[in-house]
């Protein structure tokens, strides 16, 4: 069932981007510079972390200028005036695009996590069956992970008609609002999830291990502009060579440690937790993270199936593969640089 306040937040989130679909000039720049927005220092970047440290943009000639943003619908407005070249999410390419009737380009051009990497965690609480008539904690209406919630809980047998969706921002301030009352549960992104486990919290699962290898969601899209990458197809196609020299790196057993190294001086967390955050993403038995990059169909349509769910979605079948393009991916991991 289609929910008014979910249309609402949608119209609200993307109305700046419709006014500026057809961006603005670019000042002249180095050839080899790729800018592009990153989260709040989280494991979702890990992999822009190890090409950053371990040189792999300088081997492939290519300069990353980054972009803090506190929201992907922030990510999205970026991407939309030309002030940044690469964006992320998926679902944000999706409803900015039918929002847009496609005046916005965009185009997802690799799929980093075809998993998200999210802990449920609860207060008072020790299983799903109990999450029935409580209140759950999400970022936003229109967020993604709010998205992966309303997806975890149906595939968990919660039907999430029965619980009440409470907007409380990141996941820290997910956590802050389930520590005094606000809210019973919520998902948390490691290593918050820990720092809540030594808080009180129980935990209920880690998603990819609780929805198992048959689920994909595309949650950090590698998104951009058709027309830009059609333009930079050099420059786009080297920087995903770069990362996916990342991803193969991270999932080396031997590179373990200094991984973890990288996490912590990335995101200012304790050596344990960065170690345990690692143990988590990559000693799980359900990876979060592609072994290379480029696009996974099944993670799009688990992001157009999630989409759907919400409500979030118009009638009538949507083709997921009319919102990626493989062809820049397959190329960074053919072309042998």
């Amino acid at each position: 069932m289609r929910r008014p306040w979910l249309s609402l937040a949608l119209t609200a989130a993307l109305g700046t981007v419709s006014l500026t679909a057809c961006g603005s000039a670019h000042p002249a720049r180095p050839a080899n510079l790729v800018t592009m927005t990153v989260a709040a220092p989280s494991v979702t970047d890990f992999d822009d972390y190890v090409a950053k440290a371990k040189g792999f943009y300088a081997k492939h000639g290519v300069t990353v200028r980054r972009t803090q943003t506190g929201t992907a619908t922030q990510s999205v407005q970026l991407l939309a005036t030309g002030e940044v070249d690469v964006g992320r999410g998926l679902a944000n390419t999706v409803l900015a695009r039918l929002r847009t009737g496609g005046a916005l380009d965009f185009v997802d051009v690799a799929d980093t996590t075809v998993r998200p990497p999210f802990v449920m965690s609860a207060k008072g609480i020790s299983g799903f069956a109990a999450l029935a008539g409580t209140a759950v904690g999400i970022p936003s209406p229109t967020d993604q992970a709010t998205v992966v919630t309303y997806q975890l809980l149906q595939r968990m047998g919660v039907d999430p008609a029965t619980v009440e969706m409470v907007p409380t921002g990141g996941t820290g301030n997910r956590l802050a609002a389930m520590n005094v009352g606000g809210t019973s549960s919520t998902m948390l992104l490691p290593p918050v999830n820990f720092t809540a486990e030594q808080q009180g919290t129980h935990r209920l699962g880690y998603l990819p291990e609780l929805l198992g290898p048959g689920y994909q969601f595309s949650f950090t899209g590698v998104v951009v502009r058709a027309s830009w990458a059609r333009d930079h197809r050099d420059e786009l196609v080297r920087y995903l060579a770069a990362r996916d020299d990342a991803l193969r790196w991270l999932h080396e057993p031997a590179n373990a440690e200094e991984a973890t190294k990288i996490l912590a001086a990335e995101t200012k967390i304790p050596p344990q937790r960065a170690k345990q955050t690692y143990e988590l993403l990559f000693r799980s038995k359900v990876p979060a993270f592609a072994d290379r990059i480029g696009i996974s169909l099944p993670a799009g349509e688990g992001v157009v199936d999630g989409l759907r769910l919400v409500g979030l979605l118009p009638g009538g079948p949507v083709d997921v593969r009319e919102f990626v393009d493989d062809s820049y991916a397959a190329e960074a991991r053919g072309s042998g640089r």
